[in-house]
């Protein structure tokens, strides 16, 4: 049984279409009258018998729609930072250069793990970022106590399209193990 018959328009044939469109076949001709290919109907199980249809039908192209934005807006940026290069090395005054590309980088951060813990450990970056047909860079260099240091690093744009990032460790004595590893969260 279909609600609407015939196609939806406004706001509610972009959101409806697109919901409907991910309906197995099976369940879009469930809720047809007319033929599977030309129908885009709404089931009657969106309107309760306490609700009009008027009110389901001015509110649900408003709720669906804010549904699908902020769905989207949380699926397209990244809440887990995501690991895009690393390097490892162990001995007196081990170094080790961790690089990586990354796309759509919001923030960027080197990481750096030792053991034993409460070594000092210097880490000196760089980074190459584009933006439409620039390029601009940044570096710089912190020294830190372990045993794990996360540290942001700023980029030269606000939302760049792409960053290239180097990021070397080196222990100051004698390391079991250092680690440097570069993450990012990602906009858009």
């Amino acid at each position: 049984m279909c609600l609407i018959t015939e196609q939806p328009r406004g706001a509610l044939v972009a959101v409806w279409g697109a919901m409907w469109r991910q309906l197995p076949a099976a369940a879009r001709e469930k809720y047809c009258i007319s033929a599977p290919s030309s129908c885009m109907a709404m089931p009657s199980s969106f309107v309760t018998p306490r609700v009009g249809s008027n009110l389901v039908a001015a509110l649900l192209p408003a709720v669906v729609t804010a549904g699908l934005l902020f769905t989207g807006n949380a699926a397209a940026a990244t809440r887990t930072p995501l690991n895009f290069g690393e390097c490892t090395a162990h001995g007196n005054f081990a170094t080790c250069v961790a690089s990586g590309h990354i796309h759509r980088p919001s923030k960027i951060y080197v990481s750096v793990y030792t053991r034993p813990n409460h070594l000092s450990v210097t880490i000196y970056w760089s980074m190459v970022c584009s933006k439409y047909s620039g390029a601009g860079n940044s570096s710089g260099h912190f020294t830190t106590t372990t045993p794990r240091t996360d540290r942001y690093i700023p980029h030269p744009y606000a939302r760049p399209g792409s960053c290239d990032v180097a990021a070397s460790g080196q222990v100051n004595g004698n390391a079991e193990r250092i680690r440097v590893w570069l993450s990012a969260y990602k906009w858009g």
